[in-house]
């Protein structure tokens, strides 16, 4: 429920739309994870394609998974876009994804910076700053 929680939408994937290509690694997702739901209680909703599945399985085998919503490969593109829309941020490697929370007002962390994989601690800094002026 968005009015009773901050909803932070995750998605997995990149514009590539190849397994394992430019993919944040499963063990940055889960650090990120740890820290937004032990932080203030806020949830977690994962988005993104079939490929991504098994990460969104090892991500839910995680402590913190209570507070994670699993939702890779199930929904269409509009019920994401939705799902975005509802989110109080986007974490996301994909341009498309990017460009549907900024056109909804959503705001939107990065995971790479010039082609490079952000630290999760980089991460981590740019969401309390966005969630901290909800």
């Amino acid at each position: 429920d968005p009015e009773k929680h901050s909803v932070i939408a995750i998605h997995t994937g990149t514009d590539q739309g190849t397994q394992n290509a430019g993919t944040w690694p499963a063990e940055y997702f889960a650090e990120v994870i740890r820290h937004v739901v032990q932080a203030g209680g806020h949830k977690v909703v994962l988005i993104g394609e079939t490929y991504e599945r098994d990460l969104g399985a090892k991500l839910e085998s995680q402590p913190a998974s209570r507070s994670l919503v699993d939702l890779t490969s199930r929904l269409s593109f509009r019920e994401a876009a939705a799902v975005i829309g509802q989110s109080h941020l986007l974490m996301s490697n994909g341009v498309l994804p990017q460009y549907i929370a900024r056109a909804l007002g959503i705001d939107v962390v990065e995971l790479e910076e010039n082609r490079k994989p952000l630290p999760p601690s980089q991460v981590i800094s740019a969401i309390d700053k966005r969630l901290v002026h909800r």
